[in-house]
């Protein structure tokens, strides 16, 4: 079609209305657009009619009713969206606008319902169930740590386990935690770990952070293979208020990764507790064994050498001293043990002190007022921008707005004046402009 200056063609609004939609729709085809939701409306009729924006425009958008029945989320303003359909103009009008096909949630609330229904589709299946998991072992002697090499949540769980019990051997994994190939590292990880076999438990943690930054721990496949690893696991992401699927699966879901530590590292009193029991066992068995052959010894010396009374007082005197000697050992070791147990409980004591728990405190803490900062800059951002949007319409609607397009007001005696019907001969009338009002008198009216 020509368009050029020597056209001679002449065409009416509604042509080219027609003709600019037809170029507009036939060029662009379908558009996938995101955008900010505002000024959305429902009225009776069931369709949408709504604006999309950003931070440097916006466009006016409409979704009818056959279409959104198929949205399966309720939209409101402010919402983030990703929307699929095509460009269009209202030819009634000349609008420009944007006909919507299929409208998402974009950012982290698809990401919400995406972990909500993976949720409810593992726990059909039973991933969940306690009867499922694995229990902890008795004794561990060597923990894997499967987390990022350069994470803070990493010298958290070695600094914990550290203090707790120097004794077990701590086997770092590292992988990455975060963006798109984290859950096929952490899959490949855990196929690497099982093949080993080198571990008696193990910890899988990372330090909080938005959904965003936390959803490779809600990967299907990853959730999966953590559920039927045979290894017991420890689920150790994010803080106490966050969750993940690789929480749910685990056989135990600690709130932090330092309280992962804490769960699967026995206090060092624990083991030396244990050790002295063990050693009082022996010694117990030991000693009832030698008096038995002791006795057995005596029995068949007497029948082998009849004693005379001086011989058996000898024989009588050297078991009292035997005995002696054995109680003052026993003695000696009760002593032992007990001044080892006073030891570990005062190692205990020190584990305890609260400075300990003051850095992890703070830093909760720091992390809270940042993100509490974030939302009120947000909040307020959102309140001016809405603020300036009711203002520009407030000022079009304002008579002075219209005023100030070369128009003016006439009125008389305080009444405005809306058809020149209203007027007649010699009639005092005031015209009101833009800038000022000035009287004058109707000399003629036809």
């Amino acid at each position: 079609m020509n368009f050029s200056p020597a056209s001679t063609r002449v065409f009416s609004v509604q042509e080219l209305n027609r003709t600019v939609r037809t170029l507009i729709e036939s060029d662009m085809g379908i558009v996938t657009l995101e955008g900010e939701i505002s000024n959305f409306t429902r009225p009776s009729s069931g369709h949408w009619y709504l604006t999309l924006k950003d931070q440097h425009a916006q466009i006016r958008a409409a979704m009818f009713k056959m279409a959104n029945r198929r949205v399966e989320f309720k939209p409101e303003a402010g919402m983030q969206v990703q929307v699929r359909g095509k460009v269009s103009l209202y030819e009634p009008r000349g609008d420009y606008q944007f006909i919507i096909d299929f409208m998402e949630e974009a950012g982290a609330g698809a990401l919400q319902r995406a972990f909500e229904q993976l949720r409810t589709k593992l726990e059909v299946e039973g991933l969940f169930a306690a009867e499922r998991k694995t229990r902890k072992p008795d004794r561990i002697s060597r923990i894997g740590v499967m987390t990022s090499a350069t994470g803070a949540a990493l010298q958290d769980v070695l600094s914990v386990i550290g203090r707790r019990n120097p004794l077990i051997d701590v086997i770092v994994y590292p992988v990455p935690v975060q963006g798109l190939e984290a859950a096929p590292a952490m899959r490949a990880m855990l196929d690497s770990i099982e093949s080993k076999a080198e571990i008696d438990a193990l910890i899988i943690c990372r330090g909080g952070g938005s959904i965003e930054d936390l959803f490779a721990f809600n990967d299907e496949t990853l959730a999966r293979k953590i559920a039927e690893l045979p290894i017991y696991t420890v689920s150790g992401v994010g803080h106490e208020t966050d969750f993940t699927i690789c929480d749910w699966v685990a056989d135990y879901r600690a709130p932090t990764p330092s309280a992962a530590a804490e769960w699967m590292s026995n206090l060092l009193l624990d083991r030396v507790q244990w050790l002295d029991r063990l050693d009082r066992q022996l010694r117990q068995q030991a000693l009832a064994k030698l008096q038995q052959l002791a006795l057995r010894t005596d029995h068949l010396e007497q029948r082998l050498h009849p004693q005379s009374p001086q011989q058996k007082l000898k024989n009588g005197h050297a078991q009292l001293v035997s005995l002696h000697q054995r109680l003052a050992l026993s003695y000696q070791h009760s002593l032992k043990a007990q001044s080892a147990s006073l030891s570990a409980q005062s190692f205990r004591l020190n584990a305890q002190n609260p400075a300990l728990k003051l850095p992890p405190l703070r830093r909760q803490i720091d992390l809270a007022a940042s993100s509490l900062k974030r939302s009120q800059t947000a909040a307020l951002t959102h309140k001016q921008q809405s603020l300036a949007h009711i203002a520009a319409q407030l000022n079009q609607l304002s008579p002075l707005a219209t005023l100030s397009r070369g128009f003016a007001a006439v009125s008389s005696e305080g009444n405005t004046i809306e058809r020149a019907a209203d007027l007649h001969d010699q009639q005092a009338i005031q015209i009101r402009f833009q800038d000022d009002t000035v009287d004058a008198l109707v000399s003629k009216r036809d």
